[in-house]
């Protein structure tokens, strides 16, 4: 869903730094389907300009469009089925998943595919035409490849306010560059705004089995179920791309660019980066996962001190706070976890 991972501190890693030696896997496959998966929860007549779009963008590679209703309370359940009736050129098909949280929504999605590939695309984005096309490419090009992602670029609906175009990172916003790149570092993902997966290498590398994120559930602002899928994609030896052809564009209305709106949502992504780090790390176990959390809340406590001293923009200065704070709560949940007895981490 959003741009993590942010470091104890808050600040973003590099996606392009050097990561995990690679399977053993073809290095190019034929022709490839995909099917397109789009979890929802109460967006209402809004989803069909996300569903318009697929279907402009659809090609012969395109199997279906699975929507997954989060136990939505308004009618877009109705919208869904009625634009599925309507449409002629792609197959629409509307399932419900009544356990909470996009997590929990993307595994029915995955599920419900029989397509070699599947990508999920939120309710609040606008494929371009030749996103498909370029993205099925991409995983075409060698069967190493894993996870891919492209230029996800901000539509303000209003505005954009001067806070939200200063934090674009909090609103998937996603921009590596005019070519092709793969993402080797570890901690290095893509948004989940807009991202492709080869399925096979999404059930070999364990999720959601292994979910440990359970993302948004409902309005809340948690978040980073989509880094934890790229992230254990390569753990399992997959490559991660970044395919500038694949161009789409996140919806953001004047309610997602408030102060209260993004300072809640900055708590999240950062209580969330916690435990990815955590899964980065190898989910290291008992002492030795203790010990690493307490050295990161260390870090971090080192990190909030500094801000509280130094930092004397009121915007910048309160963002922070909030973030390393949330980063700190998360390291002693972590703990607490890692030392119940019988106990691990479930979906946070």
């Amino acid at each position: 869903m959003l741009i993590l991972p942010l470091s104890p501190g808050g600040a973003l890693d590099s996606p392009l730094a050097p990561g995990h030696p690679l399977r053993n896997a073809p290095e190019s496959v034929t022709t490839m389907s995909i099917t397109l998966c789009v979890c929802t929860y109460n967006r209402g007549p809004e989803i069909v300009r996300t569903l318009e779009s697929i279907e402009h963008a659809a090609t012969d590679r395109l199997d279906e469009v699975v929507v997954v209703d989060n136990n939505s309370t308004d009618d877009t359940g109705e919208v869904v089925d009625r634009f599925a009736s309507e449409t002629r050129s792609v197959r629409v098909r509307r399932v419900v998943e009544t356990a909470q949280g996009l997590t929990h929504a993307r595994s029915r999605g995955l599920d419900e595919t029989g397509s070699p590939l599947l990508a999920f695309i939120d309710d609040d984005v606008v494929l371009d035409k030749g996103w498909t096309g370029a993205l099925v490419r991409r995983f075409e090009a060698s069967g190493s490849v894993g996870a891919v992602g492209g230029v996800i670029e901000l539509d303000w609906l209003t505005g954009p306010t001067r806070l939200a175009a200063s934090r674009t990172d909090l609103l998937a916003a996603q921009d590596f560059g005019p070519e092709p790149v793969r993402l080797e570092q570890a901690r290095g993902a893509l948004a989940g705004a807009a991202l492709g997966l080869r399925v096979a290498a999404v059930r070999e590398a364990g999720w959601p089995g292994n979910a440990v994120l359970a993302d948004r559930v409902g309005n809340a602002s948690s978040s980073g179920g989509d880094y934890e899928i790229v992230a254990r994609v390569r753990q399992a030896g997959y490559e991660v791309w970044y395919e500038p052809g694949a161009r789409c564009r996140h919806r953001i209305d004047g309610t997602r660019q408030t102060r209260p709106y993004l300072l809640k949502l900055a708590e999240g992504i950062a209580g969330s980066s916690a435990w990815f780090d955590w899964v980065c790390e190898g989910e290291p176990e008992g002492d030795e996962g203790v010990r690493w959390a307490r050295s990161r809340i260390a870090d971090t406590r080192r990190r909030l001190i500094r801000t509280l001293a130094l930092e004397f923009r009121p915007a910048r200065r309160a963002f922070r706070v909030r973030e390393r704070r949330a980063a700190i709560r998360a390291y002693e949940s972590l703990i607490e976890s890692l030392g119940s007895a019988g106990a691990g981490p479930g979906l946070r």
